[in-house]
C-alpha cells in the first residue's frame, strides 16, 4: 500500500484490491490478449490529460476506477498465464522475476507519488 499513502490515490488502489480478489471469477488466457489489454493501457495517457483540462472531477474519478480495474486485473492474469508452458525451475524463476517487477513497480511508482511535493515549502 505504499502508493496509496503517498500518491493519494486512494479510488485506484481500492479499486485494484478488490480486482485482485474477484479475477478468478473471468480470467483473459491468451498472451496475445494479454499484450494487447496491456499496451493500450496508453490510451490513459492522453484520456486523463484531457480530462485535467476540460473534463470534470466526475470523470476524473471514473477514470481513475477503470485505471484501478485494469491495473489489479490485468497484473493477476498476467502472473498467473506468464508461467504456463516452462518446466518447474523455469517457472519459479519466471515467477519470482515477474514478482520483482511488480514489487518495483509498486516501489518505484510509491516514490515518484512524491514528487509533486518537491519546491514547495510545507508539506
Amino acid at each position: 500500500m505504499v502508493s496509496t499513502c503517498s500518491g493519494g490515490n486512494v479510488q485506484c488502489d481500492g479499486f485494484d484490491i478488490k480486482i485482485h480478489t474477484c479475477s478468478a471469477i473471468l480470467k483473459i488466457e491468451s498472451r496475445k490478449s494479454l499484450m494487447i489489454a496491456t499496451l493500450s493501457r496508453i490510451l490513459f495517457v492522453p484520456a486523463f490529460y484531457f480530462t485535467a483540462k476540460y473534463g470534470d472531477q466526475g470523470w476524473m474519478i471514473m477514470l481513475t476506477l477503470v485505471l484501478g480495474f485494469t491495473n489489479g486485473y490485468l497484473s493477476v492474469c498476467v502472473v498467473t498465464v506468464a508461467p504456463r508452458g516452462y518446466k518447474g525451475p523455469e517457472q519459479n524463476a519466471l515467477g519470482n522475476i515477474l514478482v520483482l517487477c511488480l514489487l518495483s513497480g509498486i516501489f518505484v511508482g510509491g516514490c515518484l507519488g512524491w514528487l509533486w511535493l518537491i519546491g514547495k515549502d510545507t508539506f
